[in-house]
């Protein structure tokens, strides 16, 4: 399945690599690198699985976001949208200190990623929400390529008047935002 969808976007060695890391995945009891590097299947000694693999995570020539293209393709293919999609944007917490922001589509109660973003925030240059917005941008161009739009779906941690005014007016997409019920929202329209 990798190679079938990923061949055209991989040189061969990124493609082999990506099949094992992705098979180490599904054999590994957690993301841990030793654990994946336990579980890559060659038929070397630990210490090179292990020194394969952080290359193989470290190589500046592999770019996933040219993947994310891929991803979307494959998950749009699941379920037929008509012009809107639901996109669930989340953060999580990563080991060192590494802050992800992934994008998915919910499908049959799991929830799909096709695109993600990494970065620290002690090393931010500028703010999180500049990340942020061009990561909301990102999805939306994705989406619209194909004649979709999204509807964000994010938690509280997203419940900022300036995220609202950037979704709205300048991407012009809808989003469903949990908020804390001590927030209160003034929009043109709407207080509550």
């Amino acid at each position: 399945m990798v190679k079938g969808h990923f061949s055209s976007a991989l040189l061969a060695t990124q493609l082999q690599n990506l099949i094992l890391v992705v098979r180490a995945i599904l054999c590994a009891k957690t993301m841990q690198i030793a654990y994946l590097s336990r579980a890559l299947p060659t038929a070397t000694t630990f210490h090179h699985r292990q020194k394969r693999l952080l290359r193989f995570f470290a190589n500046s020539h592999f770019q996933p976001a040219t993947l994310f293209p891929i991803l979307l393709t494959m998950i749009l293919k699941l379920r037929p949208f008509t012009s809107q999609v639901p996109v669930i944007v989340d953060e999580t917490d990563l080991p060192m200190q590494i802050q992800a922001l992934f994008a998915s589509i919910p499908y049959r109660g799991r929830a799909l990623a096709f695109a993600f973003t990494t970065f620290r925030r002690s090393g931010l240059r500028g703010s999180q929400n500049q990340i942020e917005n061009a990561f909301f941008a990102c999805v939306t161009t994705l989406l619209r390529l194909r004649g979709l739009t999204p509807v964000f779906i994010l938690d509280r941690g997203y419940a900022d008047v300036k995220l609202m005014r950037y979704l709205g007016q300048e991407l012009k997409v809808h989003y469903v935002i949990r908020v804390p019920n001590n927030v209160w929202v003034a929009w043109p329209g709407y207080v509550g």
